[in-house]
């Protein structure tokens, strides 16, 4: 079942887009872990579908 918030399949390169948003999102987890015993939060923004020249 797809996520009904992802726009990957909306992509040209949608396996590309997932594994990019899925990494930054390990990434600000992973970083949040290891910083929340000095009071530091971590955030991060990923936005949604941009349309580019590239795509055509």
């Amino acid at each position: 079942m797809e996520d009904p918030s992802s726009i990957s399949h909306l992509t040209p390169n949608g396996s590309i887009y997932s594994a990019s948003k899925h990494a930054l999102e390990g990434l600000t987890k992973t970083a949040a872990h290891e910083n929340a015993r000095f009071g530091i939060r971590i955030n991060n923004v990923t936005p949604g579908l941009v349309q580019i020249p590239m795509w055509g």
